[in-house]
């Protein structure tokens, strides 16, 4: 009776085993195929961005070859027209001292509107001013924590493989020891794994 006793239990054992290691080569492929969908993704993402940019360049790149071949008669019209400025609507001063006088006081007057501007405006440039800081510093703290977040789950995932890891080499040391303890140690240790 205690031999088919142990018989059944180095079954059950080596099931729990295999068990244990299809679970582990499924989490691998689990987590490959994460990473082929996030690559896929974004590879979406980016085929639909370059649709957009073909869209919107094809019009202009299908009109290039008229445009070469139109440029040199468009440069040469523009070399061979007569080049000048309209002069309607534009103040040439007749007396050039009473134009820099007048451009003067233009000056003044604009230097005064501008500070008044600005002594409306200053009482509320510190308010703006600290909104913009916290802002920033808002910013930062969340990149902080962004950073943060990722490094933590770099450390979780190598924590969760060297504890697989470690459990592994665990049984393996107690099947050398002694099979039949290393077997009842293998369920206990079996079952704390598939309680976490």
């Amino acid at each position: 009776m205690d031999k088919v006793m142990e018989e059944r239990e180095k079954d059950a054992m080596s099931e729990i085993y295999w068990i244990w290691n299809e679970n582990e080569m499924l989490s691998l492929r689990k987590a490959e195929l994460e990473t082929e969908l996030v690559d896929l993704h974004y590879k979406n993402k980016l085929d639909e961005l370059l649709k957009v940019q073909r869209e919107g360049l094809g019009p202009i790149v299908s009109g290039l070859d008229q445009l070469k071949k139109q440029h040199n008669t468009l440069a040469q019209a523009v070399d061979t027209t007569r080049h000048h400025v309209p002069t309607k609507g534009i103040n040439i001063p007749v007396n050039e001292r009473d134009y820099l006088v007048d451009m003067g006081k233009a000056l003044n007057e604009t230097e005064q509107l501008l500070g008044e501007i600005h002594m409306l405006t200053r009482e509320h440039q510190p308010q703006v001013k600290e909104c913009a800081k916290s802002i920033g510093a808002l910013k930062d703290a969340t990149l902080n924590e962004g950073v943060e977040l990722y490094r933590l789950n770099e450390v979780m995932a190598a924590v969760s493989t060297l504890t697989t890891h470690e459990t592994s080499l665990k049984i393996q040391h107690m099947d050398l020891k002694d099979p039949r303890a290393a077997e009842l140690n293998q369920l206990d240790i079996t079952k704390s794994v598939l309680e976490q």
